[in-house]
């Protein structure tokens, strides 16, 4: 038990770091971050492709063609999603095409297919954006902060607390006081966020600290809701994680869950409500 814990906190703290690293490799070039969220969506579509019984082969090697070609649709279409949008309508016409000429595709196949393509592909594809912009830095630190001091809080709390479960059918060792608990964690990273960047970074016009907060608290409701439904995914799956890549945590899919979720709030806060992107 011991050596499990020690071995998910080494893994934990390599990824907090390596998150780190591109996060200082902005100051270089955007291409380095853009790469990292490229290789972690094509990690995550071969997990959950893995995952999903009696997935065709050519929609395998469709959705790695798919990953493949991401950052360059980007890239190429002037850092814009109509690229990705592109990009993501051609692989359902694609996908289609096969349906129609080969028998062995079913219709749940063509459907889980075309759920691939949003989850996770085009949550993941939201922070293409947030890499390319003026305020790459404040954004990306609140798509990987948030979720990480909710999730702290929310065991910290759950574990002390403990009380009523919040979703048992899905996920019996969450509780509703450490959903609570997760809030909270995620409006004192807001804040943080807030007082950390008003201070170093004074050139960046930030929101309210009030506002930053509550950027915190839908940021960690997102990453729970995320993480609950990745839950939900698996059970009906019928698994248990979607890979070993990450010793003590599973699969990339299920570290990066809660973070998906956080990255879509993010990107469209930032994008409709306070444009920051």
């Amino acid at each position: 038990m011991k050596n499990g814990l020690l071995i998910r906190i080494i893994t934990g703290l390599a990824l907090v770091g390596l998150v780190i690293l591109n996060l200082f490799l902005l100051e270089y070039s955007p291409l380095y971050f853009a790469l990292l969220i490229t290789l972690i969506a094509a990690l995550c579509v071969y997990e959950l492709n893995k995952a999903i019984s009696g997935f065709p082969l050519c929609y395998n090697i469709l959705s790695a063609v798919i990953c493949i070609c991401l950052l360059p649709a980007y890239i190429l279409s002037g850092n814009s999603l109509s690229g990705i949008f592109a990009l993501l309508c051609f692989a359902m016409l694609a996908a289609f095409i096969l349906f129609t000429f080969r028998q062995n595709i079913t219709v749940t196949s063509l459907q889980a297919f075309s759920f691939i393509l949003i989850y996770p592909v085009l949550f993941l594809s939201l922070i293409y954006p947030m890499i390319y912009s003026e305020n790459a830095l404040f954004l990306l630190v609140a798509v990987f902060a948030i979720g990480p001091m909710a999730d702290t809080f929310a065991f910290a709390v759950g574990s002390i607390v403990k009380g009523k479960k919040l979703c048992p059918q899905v996920s019996p060792k969450k509780t509703v006081s450490g959903a609570i608990g997760g809030i909270i964690g995620g409006v004192a990273a807001g804040i943080i966020i807030h007082l950390v960047f008003s201070n170093l970074l004074e050139f960046i016009t930030l929101p309210h600290i009030a506002v930053m907060a509550v950027v915190g608290a839908l940021g960690a409701f997102f990453t729970e809701a995320g993480d609950l439904a990745e839950s939900a995914l698996k059970r009906k799956l019928g698994i248990k994680d979607f890979g070993n890549l990450l010793p003590g945590h599973g699969g990339v899919l299920d570290r990066v869950d809660g973070i998906m979720f956080n990255a879509v709030f993010i990107y469209a806060f930032f994008s409709y409500i306070i444009v920051m992107i």
